[in-house]
C-alpha cells in the first residue's frame, strides 16, 4: 500500500509557533507530530510515502530524510487549495493500487491494517460530543449516505477524522480531475469530501471504520489534550535530585532540571534548563529555558526564555519574557 501524507498547511491556528516551524513538526509528548503518525503508518509496512508540501517545505524535507526509512517523495503543492487539490496532486504520478491518506496534523488510536482492509473505500471515524464542530458522516444501513461539514442540526456524532483508505485509486481520482476541472470549491478551495459525496452519489461504496479515539493536533488546546493521551504510555523517567516529578512526564535525556516540580502531564524538549519552577500540563520544546516561574497549560517554543513568569503561555521560537522586579 502507498501512503499519502498531506503536510502543506500554513497552520495559522496554531501560531505564532508556525511562523517559523511546520506545524507537523511540533513536538508533543516525546517526538514531533509527523513521528507519531509514521509509527502509525509502519503498522501498514507501505512501500512508499508521498509527502505534500508547502509552508516550510525544507523542514518536513530534511526532517523526512533524516527520520523516514521507508522510501519516499515530495509533491510540492503551489498554492493551498485545500485538501482535495492536495490529494490530487499526489495521486497524479501514481499507478493504480491501494492507497492510504493520512492528515498531518492526526495521530489516530488503533488498527490501521484492519482500517485499509475494511472495504473498497474505508473513511475513518469516530463519535465525538459537539459533532456542530466537525465534518459529520451520516450513515445508512451500515455505509455512508452524505457527508456533511458542520451541520447546524446534526443527525450523526460520527466526526470525519482524516484517515482514508482507497483500494483502487482510481474513481478516487477521476472525481478530483472533474472537480478540479470544473472549478468547484467550497469555501474558496477543492474539498476531498465533495470528491468523497461525489462518488458515493456515483455509486461508490464507502464504508465507516470506527476509531475511539484520534488526536487533534491542529489547534493548542486539542494539541495539549494529545500530550496527556500521548504521555499516559510513556514510562516514567529518573527524578533528579531536588526534583518532584508528578507522573505522567517526558524530560528529554538532554534536559536540565533542578530545585522544581514537573508534571503532571508535562513534556520537556532537548537540552531544555528548568529551575525554580512548576511546570505541568505544557509542552516545553527544545532548548527553552524556564526560571523561577509556574506554567500550566502552556506551549513554549523552541529557544524561549521565561523568568519570573506564572500563568498559561502560548510564546513561539526565541520568544523572551522576564519579569521587571
Amino acid at each position: 500500500m502507498k501512503v499519502i501524507i498531506p503536510v502543506a498547511g500554513a497552520g495559522t491556528r496554531m501560531q505564532p509557533h508556525t511562523l517559523s516551524l511546520a506545524k507537523p513538526l511540533m513536538t508533543v509528548a516525546d517526538k514531533p507530530v509527523l513521528a507519531h503518525i509514521l509509527d502509525a503508518v509502519a503498522q501498514l509496512q507501505p512501500e512508499h510515502i508521498t509527502f505534500v508540501i508547502g509552508c516550510h517545505g525544507d523542514q518536513i524535507v530534511a526532517w523526512v530524510d533524516q527520520n523516514c526509512q521507508t522510501p519516499h517523495s515530495f509533491v510540492e503543492q503551489p498554492e493551498l487549495l485545500g485538501l482535495g487539490y492536495a490529494v490530487l496532486l499526489a495521486l497524479e504520478p501514481m499507478e493504480t493500487g491501494p492507497v492510504l491518506v493520512m492528515l498531518g496534523d492526526t495521530i489516530v488510536d488503533g488498527d490501521l491494517s484492519r482500517f485499509a482492509a475494511a472495504g473498497s473505500n474505508v473513511v475513518g471515524v469516530c463519535p465525538v460530543e459537539m459533532p456542530s464542530a466537525f465534518g459529520i458522516a451520516e450513515l445508512q444501513s451500515g455505509q455512508i449516505a452524505r457527508l456533511i461539514e458542520k451541520p447546524t442540526s446534526p443527525v450523526s456524532n460520527l466526526a470525519l477524522i482524516g484517515v482514508y483508505a482507497f483500494q483502487d485509486i482510481n474513481p478516487l481520482r477521476d472525481t478530483l480531475h472533474k472537480l478540479h476541472a470544473d472549478g468547484r470549491r467550497t469555501r474558496g478551495e477543492f474539498q476531498l469530501t465533495d470528491a468523497l459525496q461525489q462518488m458515493i452519489d456515483n455509486g461508490e461504496v464507502l464504508v465507516p471504520f470506527r476509531f475511539e479515539r484520534w488526536l487533534d493536533c491542529g489547534q493548542p488546546a486539542s494539541m495539549l489534550e494529545a500530550n496527556r493521551a500521548l504521555l499516559e504510555h510513556l514510562p516514567e523517567p529518573p527524578t533528579p535530585e531536588g526534583v518532584t516529578i508528578i507522573p505522567p512526564v517526558f524530560i528529554a535525556r538532554t534536559a536540565t532540571v533542578t530545585n522544581s516540580t514537573i508534571g503532571p502531564h508535562a513534556s520537556i524538549g532537548e537540552h531544555c534548563t528548568i529551575t525554580g519552577s512548576s511546570v505541568q500540563d505544557s509542552i516545553i520544546s527544545d532548548h527553552a529555558h524556564i526560571e523561577d516561574s509556574t506554567l500550566d497549560q502552556s506551549l513554549i517554543g523552541p529557544g524561549a526564555r521565561l523568568v519570573g513568569q506564572s500563568g498559561q503561555f502560548n510564546v513561539g521560537r526565541n520568544s523572551v519574557l522576564e519579569s521587571s522586579e
